[in-house]
């Protein structure tokens, strides 16, 4: 009797803690959260289809990245090379680092910005973060990098976004890297704060030359983010001189973010770079000084090959004067002679 008791009371209590549970304590009825939709890299072929459907832009979109550059079919721009691509990078101080699980996300916040070129020259868009994926997203000519750098930027005003990539290839150690790597050890979802300088990621051809990524040293296209829900507009522009990682410092990188890269995806658009003839100097000032050292050039060119031409001349007529003077006192001797009879 006793048994059945309780077994009546524990059934009460059960039903009320299940009402309560449907209904809440003001009998209305309770919106339980559903269970976090997550996405990952083992499997990129379900993103368009994972969280009902959220991300379907992941497999019907037409402009996906990341894409391998076929360089023959890349169009060269004359009007991307009239318009100069300005990237303003400054060093930034107690920056954050964040383990995210699928990558590190290095948060910026400071005024490094990019503009002109693509972008167009009205709007300046600001560097949010950036971020690693090993081995890299993007091909060329089918061939892949060890690695790559994307450089996130935002504009303010119109939203759009745009990311500099900066390929990393196999070589020598890197001191940038070895900056980023002392917290390394952070947990998912943890974050620590250190001191970088995003300018010393851009390959030493472009800092040494101030016009070389102005004219022919980067590809552009639009393509879309490389994680879902894959949004579509997105400006890429992927520097072509790459920088230098050693081995052991992308595999400190791989097993730090794991395998982290989408495949390759079919594209529908066109590849730009700037047209390689064009110098564009970013302002009146280095116009002015280019134009005086082309001009300047262009005339001791033009004076050393005229000098040229006179000591030529000169030498030619030495020679048929020398030939000359041979034939007459060959001539006289042979006059001189005395005849034997």
């Amino acid at each position: 009797m006793l048994n059945t008791k309780m077994a009546k009371l524990f059934g009460g209590i059960v039903c009320i803690i299940v009402l309560l549970s449907v209904y809440g304590v003001d009998g209305q009825p309770t919106n339980c959260p559903e269970p976090e939709c997550t996405w990952n890299y083992f499997m990129p072929s379900t993103w368009p289809t994972v969280c009902g459907g959220k991300y379907s832009l992941c497999g019907d979109g037409g402009h996906q990245s990341p894409i391998d550059i076929d360089t023959s079919l890349v169009e060269t721009s004359l009007e991307l090379a009239s318009s100069p691509l300005h990237i303003h990078y400054e060093e930034v101080h107690h920056t954050m680092v964040v383990n995210l699980g699928t990558t590190i996300h290095v948060d910026i916040g400071a005024n490094n910005t990019v503009y002109g070129g693509p972008l167009g020259k009205s709007d300046k868009l600001y560097l949010n973060q950036l971020h690693f994926h090993a081995p890299g997203e993007h091909q060329i000519n089918s061939v892949p990098s060890s690695a790559e750098v994307h450089l996130v930027h935002q504009s303010l005003t119109t939203g759009k976004r745009a990311v500099v990539v900066v390929r990393v290839m196999t070589g020598t150690a890197n001191p940038w890297f070895t900056n980023i790597f002392t917290v390394r050890d952070l947990p998912v979802g943890a974050n620590a704060t250190i001191d970088i300088n995003p300018l010393q990621l851009f390959p030493l051809s472009i800092l040494d030359n101030p016009y070389h990524l102005q004219h022919s040293n980067y590809y552009y296209y639009n393509g879309s983010l490389t994680t879902p829900p894959c949004t579509e507009g997105i400006s890429w522009m992927i520097l072509i001189d790459p920088i230098f990682a050693s081995v052991s410092q992308i595999q400190d990188l791989q097993r730090w973010e794991g395998i982290n890269n989408r495949p390759i995806q079919s594209y529908n658009g066109t590849v730009y770079r700037p047209h390689f003839s064009i110098v564009t100097p970013t302002n009146e000032g280095e116009d002015i000084r280019h134009m005086g050292m082309v001009i300047g050039l262009s005339f001791l060119l033009g004076l050393a090959a005229f000098f040229a031409i006179i000591a030529i001349a000169i030498i030619a007529l030495l020679i048929r004067d020398s030939h000359d003077k041979r034939d007459f006192y060959g001539a006289q001797q042979f006059e001189l002679q005395p005849t034997n009879y």
